[in-house]
């Protein structure tokens, strides 16, 4: 896990630290915050950068952002229900 105080973490990505607390609040990211302390474990870095690109780039806002996680949630559902399915499906194949 890497630790980061909020100062450093925003000083790092050039973000207010309402942005963090607005990403945690809306659980697009899962970062304790303990006091001054940001925990933000390693496998979390590259999301965390997304949805910085994404709130910097295209302009998206918090509410935005919570609707594209939920559409990717929903995206990678549907993916592997259709694997799932084409598996069934190759039971039923005749060569």
């Amino acid at each position: 896990m890497i630790q980061l105080t909020i100062v450093q973490f925003c000083e790092h990505y050039g973000v207010a630290p309402q942005f963090i607390e607005a990403l945690v609040e809306y659980g697009l990211v899962e970062a304790p915050v303990a006091g001054q302390t940001v925990q933000v474990h390693d496998h979390q870095w590259p999301q965390v950068e997304r949805w910085l690109r994404l709130h910097h780039d295209l302009h998206i806002n918090i509410a935005g952002l919570e609707a594209v996680e939920q559409v990717l949630q929903r995206l990678e559902q549907l993916q592997q229900e259709n694997q799932q399915l084409r598996s069934r499906l190759r039971l039923y194949e005749t060569d």
